[in-house]
């Protein structure tokens, strides 16, 4: 297992519905709402293998795919849950496609800091007032969503043993 989480204990942490146990966790942090509550998805670089079915499988982890990722993510979440279920369908193809158009020039470069090393954090704000983020921090890849990007930038890496 390989999470990140902020470095303040204080802070309180909570499994997202969206973790797959062992490589994939999403964690919320923060309160559930409000300006503080973001999600952290960590996703553990564990190379290309072969599955029992014979299909390859492995982190997509290149920069353009994980951006497209954390905006589908964010986008997917605002679908209202009382949507039409005969536009269902259509509104998730517009938002596959919306969050395929990665135009770099709407990131910016900002740090976190994990296990005090600097990395780079590529933001995107978007309407309505939100954000979503990606780095790579070498052994894992992580992607960052929610209202308000925190100030306190420091986080740790909790590796298994």
């Amino acid at each position: 297992m390989i999470l990140l989480s902020p470095t303040d204990p204080s802070v309180p942490i909570a499994w997202d519905a969206g973790s797959t146990p062992g490589t994939d966790i999403s964690i919320r942090v923060g309160a559930d709402v409000g300006p503080s509550a973001f999600i952290i998805r960590t996703m553990e670089r564990t190379g290309q293998r072969m599955n029992d079915a014979g299909q390859v499988t492995g982190v997509v982890d290149d920069a353009r795919t994980m951006a497209e990722l954390a905006v589908r993510e964010a986008l997917l979440v605002m679908l209202d849950q009382t949507y039409p279920r005969d536009s269902l369908a259509t509104r998730m193809e517009e938002i596959a496609e919306e969050a395929s158009v990665v135009d770099w020039s709407e990131w910016e470069f900002t740090q976190i800091v994990v296990d005090g090393v600097g990395f780079a954090l590529r933001v995107r704000h978007q309407q309505p007032p939100g954000f979503v983020a990606i780095a790579d921090l070498g052994d894992a890849v992580v992607t960052m969503r929610g209202k308000e990007l925190p100030a306190d930038r420091r986080f740790t890496l909790h590796r298994r043993l």
